[in-house]
């Protein structure tokens, strides 16, 4: 009872810290920023003091507790705009946080869709033009300026009738505003303020942009807008943009908004000198830009062109949003008309004809030098576009670079021939991918060839800073200087990174945290607070701190405009996390230098959160190195100093950095730690010494290790952990290599088993060798291979009552193994039937008591974990347990009704959505063993007859809504009329609440932990549950006429849902969930959590063997309705379908090959060329917005291809293949193809994935070369890495088969059509390439299937619906 009391406690402080941390949070967002200042302040205390608990939001579980996502976006939306006191606090608070790895965030940040607004009397541009004045007029300080406000905001009002109530403009404009903009509008409909216009002063010609002149930018604007609207024609528009101009001039944020509109009316206007002087102003600014010597600029001219270049960049954005929606409305206008004057007409668009006085290749050199690199990116490759045979591939590896994505280097890095590459261009590409050794050896080529060369020096410093061979980078920079004196500038960040990473306090405390060049140093103010710190100036150490964050929350700021800006902004991050691990060690008086304070946990956790890179967790390394070097010498003091030593030597293995892993491992030595031994001896197999390896770790088992009689309890326990971690890398090793035979192997894991009993760890690679061992080893009798069953069972048991480390490995294959063996046993006793106990000879009735023996300890076995483990941990494969649900063995029959049953006590809306269709079988056992379980579950609870009454009822009734037959001229019916009986059921106030079987409501998330199992949610706590339905059904226009509804719910939102009938959705369902599945692998993956990999699925609820349920994929639009609708912009090149099915006349089924492919290459590509690209810049505008989505695009892509590969994944015509319109992710629907059944079609499918020409065009210059590869390559990996527990989830097909195989065969026809299927997967995950030959590697299986998909024999065969021309 009082362990329950505890339990409740913590779990109520837990729900009480989210509360807390929300409604700081609202404070953040809060208008005013003393508000925000005040809020942010308390958010600091607040994580100070329940740090250990929000690091728990992080660690504790599978997915990061959305309270972190939370916070996190708040906390970078807080740091737009905000002043340098509040950044500092919020860089505080970040840094308290920590680096939490980008990975592990699952933060959905929209595109933002830009409106086009055509007219300045639209309702669209009187609501944003007000939003601005009343910001203007809050944030306006002197009277003056609020009078100008105030004047404005009269005008607009009364131009746009907002006073009058019989006006409908007037009426939606107010109806758009809350009470905050009311309070400051109402006064203003009935002002009378008077403003005097005086004579204009005469603002000379244009261009009136001059960087060389005292000119600022905010009167640059002013000066030029004021000039447009003089140009502007339309009375109502110019009346209120000469309105705004007396309030512009002294807020220029009002003047930004209105130039992009004001300069669009007057290129509209099409006064060809107009939009030649704007052409001439926008081109002054950007030659300006690449022109200009910077380092010779003052502050203001600085200042001036960064700002006036944005502003162009925005103009431009604008004009080219407004260019494209122009065209979609020409191009669909012209493709019903057949004048050619309406096809022109895109081309004579004004905007257009100005547009191309504007070169996208002197827009990206501009975005480079601005470090705007996703625009860089965006305007290159529109210029590439427009100039194929010239692309400047040394240019776009830059941009990549400076995107930081290894992906897109890697992908240019193949698209060049090797002679067109230089020195630096392979130096940079093997940095960038963390090959440092190979980019050392480049750096130091092209220092011979050119010793003056400072990039080629910075390169090569920065390769020995990052391999933490910081004293040769100190000698080289000295050497360097000493050398070229002049190059102070270019190398004093580096030399100060290399005297804080080596403690040379003479070098730190004569520094500065400005650079020669004037810039805010990162490294000069971590010396400056090193320094501090070491001196105990506690006040320098907090103001230094202090503009360390502000430095670094400068970087955040600019990223929070990005479209994935954490992601973006992790670099400063972490620059953050290391300045509070600085404050918290040595930054206060109470902890001083004098004693070292134990943090041993502290720094475990803080390193773990950050993202699991060499590059990223060495400094905060360093920077330990440093602090515990300030301290007096102790055994304590040196053996931190040894641990992070050695995980340094420990990340460094990881990234292949073999020397300077030895280099780290060189300075534990002087400290006995245990992990030294073992850390040596992988680094020695890591090299390829294996036999050296497995004999020096022999020896230090042997030799090293051991407990000394004085050891307390708890060192005792931490030897023995590092002791196992050692005999277990030894046991992989002699497995791996076959060095030892069967017995040595097992005894050896038996060992680390007794050593370390609650390690879940031991326990596992002892179950799966044994398991091994008694699947392969033909030479076993049936006995010793029982043995090695049961302890396969046994060691797979205590490894999960140790955790869930090994949950969705373990669970699955101790299951199959049970039942198997029962259902195997059971078919040897059916086939001896026909013989008489009596005439069963001693040794076959011996065999069978020792069978029935095997089955007694089995189920014992099971039943002794169903009473020890959580329920969740049984639940995970409760699809494999209710596809055996009409298991032969009573004794089976009978516990898996009870562990089954139990479930649907514990979690009973998840079970009943998850085994509805099961009640309702076809196969009459099936669903009497399933009614069998329902009642035991009943009876275990009464409470929930009414909730099972009430599901099933409601699972009927939707299973009518989706039976229900339509003619064919009906698009909509009627909840109300047509479906009475379901409104009135869950209409009764008396209805059970029953949760909306959505996705995230029907996926468990579990703890890391053992001991957090009583406190941790599993599923949502707050799951929407079904109140009601709208009265609207819309009925699909497909053949089988699926029904969309909409179901309102408990949480006040709606969702929809399709109901589909006339298809076995088990197929969907299962798919899923080995969907879900492989999204869990690839998140626990560093690779791919680093990429951001996942699979998009939604909920599929079969409700019976021919219909069912799924969750609607909101946004998404089908790819071939995507591109048919920019065909239909291009008349000439535009293909009709009628033209289309003329044309495919002459092609059949026995039409030659040679004929395929030449009417594919001349008759279809050509009026098909690739137009996807487009697509993503009209729907994606904003540059980083649209990178991110041309990323998820190439990324959601890759794992979806290799996942259809191996399921064998058919039928990928342009409607089941779906794009997200808020970012870009490919979405799948319509799995019923699966098995390779496309190959059995009358026109054979030949290619593995789509992967058309518009695909891979769209993915940008590099093509599949890019990101697409390497995404591949890690879902495969990790698919591979982890092919028996995906097998497990696809074989319950075997026992529960689907309805298109029972098509004339018996049960074990079935059975035997789902192994074959099932077979064949295997083999791919395994490496088989359908042909002759060994197994396939990783690289080499995914560059044939990706050849197979692009290949134009293969393409060309297609049957022409599924539309390989598009």
């Amino acid at each position: 009872l009082l362990l329950l009391l505890v339990l409740v406690v913590v779990s109520c402080s837990v729900l009480d810290l989210r509360a807390r941390v929300r409604a700081v949070l609202e404070g953040i967002k809060h208008e005013r920023l003393d508000v925000r200042l005040h809020s942010s302040r308390n958010l600091v205390k607040l994580l100070r003091d329940y740090q250990s608990e929000m690091r728990q939001f992080v660690l504790g579980s599978e997915q990061v507790d959305p309270i972190i996502d939370e916070l996190i976006c708040a906390l970078l939306a807080g740091a737009h705009g905000a002043s340098s006191e509040l950044l500092s606090v919020i860089g505080e608070c970040f840094g308290i946080i920590g680096a939490v790895d980008p990975g592990r965030l699952r933060q959905v940040k929209k595109a933002v869709q830009t409106r086009i607004i055509h007219q300045a009397g639209d309702v669209a541009f009187a609501v944003e033009l007000l939003t601005q004045l009343t910001r203007a007029f809050k944030a306006a300080v002197e009277p003056r300026v609020q009078d100008c406000c105030a004047y404005a905001l009269q005008v607009v009002l009364k131009e746009y009738d907002c006073s009058k109530e019989s006006s409908e403009r007037g009426k939606k404009i107010w109806a758009s505003f809350g009470d905050d903009q009311w309070e400051v509008l109402r006064p203003h409909l009935n002002s009378k303020y008077v403003f005097e216009v005086k004579k204009a002063k005469d603002v000379g010609t244009s261009p009136f942009y001059s960087a060389s002149s005292a000119l600022t930018y905010s009167s640059w604007l002013n000066t030029w807008l004021c000039h447009l609207i003089s140009q502007v024609n339309d009375d109502m528009a110019k009346k209120i943009f000469s309105c705004c101009s007396v309030a512009f001039k002294y807020d220029v944020q009002l003047a930004q908004f209105l130039l992009p509109f004001v300069l669009r009316l007057v290129i509209l206007q099409n006064n060809r000198s107009a939009s030649e002087e704007i052409r001439v102003e926008l081109l002054a600014v950007l030659n300006d830009a690449v022109t200009a010597d910077k380092g010779q600029d003052s502050s203001v001219a600085k200042e001036l062109r960064r700002l006036s270049v944005q502003m162009v960049f925005n103009v431009v954005h604008h004009l080219e949003h407004c260019q494209r929606a122009a065209a979609a409305e020409v191009g669909i206008a012209s493709g019903k008309s057949t004048s050619s004057s309406s096809a022109s007409s895109k081309d004579d668009h004004p905007i257009t004809v100005f547009l191309k006085g504007i070169s996208a290749d002197l827009l990206s050199k501009v975005a480079y030098q601005y470090l705007s690199y996703s625009r860089c990116l965006m305007y290159f490759e529109a210029h590439a576009r427009d100039r194929p045979g010239s692309i400047d591939y040394s240019f776009a590896q830059k941009i990549y670079i400076g995107l930081e994505d290894a992906d897109g280097i890697a992908g240019v890095f193949s698209a060049q021939k090797d002679g067109d590459l230089s020195l630096l261009d392979k130096a940079l590409y093997h940095e960038s991918t963390g090959d440092l050794p190979s980019a050392r050896a480049c750096f130091e080529s092209a220092i011979h060839q050119e010793p003056g060369n400072v990039v080629a020096h910075q390169g090569y410093l920065r390769c020995l800073l990052n391999s933490n061979r910081a004293m040769h980078a100190w000698d080289r920079i000295n050497g360097s200087l000493g050398e070229y004196p002049y190059w102070s500038s270019e190398l004093k960040s580096m030399q100060l990174e290399a005297a804080w990473r080596l403690s040379k306090w003479s070098t730190m405390e004569v520094c500065h945290p400005t650079n020669p060049s004037g810039m805010v140093s990162r490294d000069g103010l971590l010396c400056q607070a090193l320094v501090a710190a070491k001196n105990t100036r506690y006040d320098m150490l907090l103001d230094t701190l202090s503009s360390g964050r502000l430095e670094a929350m400068s970087s955040v700021a600019s990223a929070c405009h990005e479209s994935d800006a954490y992601r973006h902004a992790y670099p400063a991050i972490l620059r953050l996390h290391m300045l509070e691990e600085l404050q918290r060690q040595v930054g206060s008086p109470e902890t001083g230098l004098t004693t070292f304070i134990p943090c041993r946990r502290h720094w475990e956790d803080a390193l773990e959160l950050v993202q699991d890179s060499y590059h990223l967790r060495e400094p905060i390394l360093c920077l330990r190195r440093t602090m515990l070097g300030m301290f007096p010498s102790s055994e304590f003091v040196a053996k931190e100093l040894s641990r992070a030593w050695l995980l340094s030597a420990q990340a460094a293995r990881r990234a292949g950095l073999s020397v300077a892993a030895y280099s780290s491992l060189v300075n534990v030595q002087s400290v006995h730690l245990p992990e030294v031994y073992l850390e040596k001896s992988l680094l020695q197999w890591q090299k390829g010494f294996y036999q050296q390896a497995v004999l020096e770790l022999q020896r230090d088992v042997n030799h090293e290790w051991g407990t000394d009689p004085s050891d307390t309890q708890s060192q005792v326990a931490k030897t023995n952990a590092v002791h196992a971690r050692a005999l277990l890398q030894l046991g992989c090793w002699m497995e791996e290599k076959a060095l030892y035979g069967c017995d040595t192997v097992r005894k050896q894991y038996e060992d680390i088993a007794r050593l370390h009993p609650e390690w879940p760890d031991g326990h596992f690679h002892l179950a799966k060798y044994c398991d091994h061992v008694q699947q392969n080893s033909d030479d076993l009798d049936s006995a010793s291979k029982d043995n090695y069953l049961l302890r396969t069972v046994k060691s797979f048991g205590l490894c999960l009552s140790h955790g869930n480390k090994y949950l969705y490995q373990a669970m699955p294959r101790l299951l199959t193994i049970w039942l198997d063996y029962h259902q195997r046993h059971d078919g040897e006793q059916t086939s001896s039937t026909g013989r008489s106990n009596n005439r069963k000879s001693s040794a076959e009735k011996a065999e069978q008591a020792r069978q029935k023996k095997v089955l007694l300890s089995l189920c014992q076995e099971v039943r002794t974990l169903y009473s020890k483990l959580a329920p969740y941990q049984f639940f995970t494969a409760f699809s494999q347990l209710v596809s055996r649900i009409s298991h032969s063995n009573p004794q089976v029959a009978e516990l898996l009704e009870d562990i089954i049953s139990n479930l649907v006590v514990t979690y009973p809306q998840q079970s009943l959505w998850m085994m509805v269709a099961v009640c309702k079988s076809s196969v009459k056992e099936r669903a009497a063993r399933c009614q069998s379980v329902v009642e035991k579950a009943k009876s275990l609870d009464a409470n929930l007859a009414k909730f099972v009454k009430d599901f099933l009822d409601l699972a009927n009734k939707l299973a009518d809504v989706c039976n229900r037959k339509c003619d064919t001229m009906v698009n909509y019916l009627s909840m109300d009329k047509d479906f009475r009986s379901l409104v009135r059921l869950v209409s009764d106030r008396n209805f059970s609440p029953i949760i909306l079987p959505l996705q995230s409501s029907l996926t468990p998330n579990l703890p890391k932990c053992a001991d957090q199992v009583d406190s941790h949610q599993v599923f949502p706590t707050n799951a929407a549950t079904i109140r009601s339905f709208r009265d609207k059904v819309e009925v699909l226009p497909s053949m089988q006429k699926p029904k969309k509804i909409w179901i309102c719910c408990s949480d006040g939102l709606s969702y929809e849902m399709l109901c589909k009938p006339k298809d076995d959705l088990r197929k969907d369902c299962r798919l899923m969930e080995f969907n879900s599945l492989v999204n869990k692998y690839l998140y626990q993956d560093a690779e791919s959590r680093r990429r951001n990999l996942y699979i998009r699925t939604y909920a599929v609820i079969p409700l019976s063997e021919e219909c069912g349920l799924l969750e609607w994929v909101k946004h998404t639009t089908g790819l071939r309705h995507v591109l048919t609708k920019l065909y239909k912009e291009n008349p000439k090149k535009h293909m009709t379908s009628k033209e289309l099915r003329s044309l495919m006349k002459t092609i059949d089924i026995q039409t030659s090959l040679e004929r395929k492919r030449e009417f594919f290459l001349n008759e279809l590509l050509p009026r098909h060329p690739p137009l996807f690209y487009e697509w993503f810049l009209r729907t994606f505008p904003d540059p980083s917005t649209w990178y991110a989505a041309r990323n998820s695009y190439a990324r959601t892509c890759a794992v979806m291809s290799m996942v259809g590969y191996l399921l064998g994944l058919g039928d990928r015509h342009g409607e089941n293949v779906l794009f997200d319109m808020t970012n870009g992710d490919c979405v799948h629907v319509d799995f019923n193809c699966l098995f390779n059944l496309g190959e059995t079609f009358q026109w054979p499918e030949r290619v593995p994935f789509r992967l058309t020409h518009n695909m891979v065009h769209a993915l940008g210059v590099s093509g599949v070369e890019g990101a697409f590869r390497h995404c591949c390559e890690v879902t495969m990996q990790v698919a591979r890495s982890q092919h028996g527990s995906l097998m497990s989830v696809l074989n319950t097909f075997v026992y529960d088969p689907l309805v298109e195989w029972a098509a004339g065969v018996g049960s074990q026809g079935q059975i035997q059509k789902a192994q074959t299927a099932l077979g064949r997967i295997k083999r791919r995950l395994e490496g088989d390439n359908g042909m002759k030959g060994l197994p396939l590697s990783v690289e080499g299986q995914v560059h044939q299937q990706i050849q197979e998909a692009m290949d134009i024999d293969n393409l060309c065969q297609m049957w022409y619906g599924w539309a390989a021309y598009l």
